[in-house]
């Protein structure tokens, strides 16, 4: 007899993308504190999910007490619920550099222009993974 599949989320969690698999965590302070020294690692982070595209779910933007980053997820692959506001995220993926930060969404209703230019992001960072609890 086949088993059948586990759910990936239950009503609370929620898992989207690639499992996350990096064992590098760092504080989400700490990459803002110093984006340069993480870029193009593959780490993971977490904070307190504050926006959400509204459009697609195609980018978030996450927080905690002093910091703030702006999350897209890897060649849009993937997206978040639009109500996923107020959860806790853990995130795997890259800080990106800031040349390459300008490359937002483009779908309507999705910010345009570059998130660090209109103040509200201080890192860029590219999701593969995310988990919402």
């Amino acid at each position: 007899m086949v088993e059948p599949p586990k759910p990936i989320a239950t009503a609370k969690e929620a898992a989207m993308g690639k499992a996350i698999s990096a064992s590098k965590k760092v504080a989400l302070a700490e990459l803002v504190r110093s984006p340069s020294s993480y870029a193009n690692q593959t780490l993971v982070t977490e904070g307190t999910v504050k926006r959400v595209c509204q459009s697609m779910g195609c980018w978030m933007e996450i927080a905690d007490e002093k910091s703030q980053a702006h999350v897209k997820f890897a060649s849009h692959s993937f997206f978040v619920p639009k109500d996923s506001h107020g959860k806790k995220a853990r995130i795997e993926g890259k800080v990106l550099p800031s040349e390459a930060a300008g490359d937002t969404c483009k779908a309507e209703g999705c910010r345009k222009g570059n998130p660090l230019d209109e103040g509200l992001a201080q890192v860029e960072f590219e999701a593969t993974g995310v988990e919402l609890r």
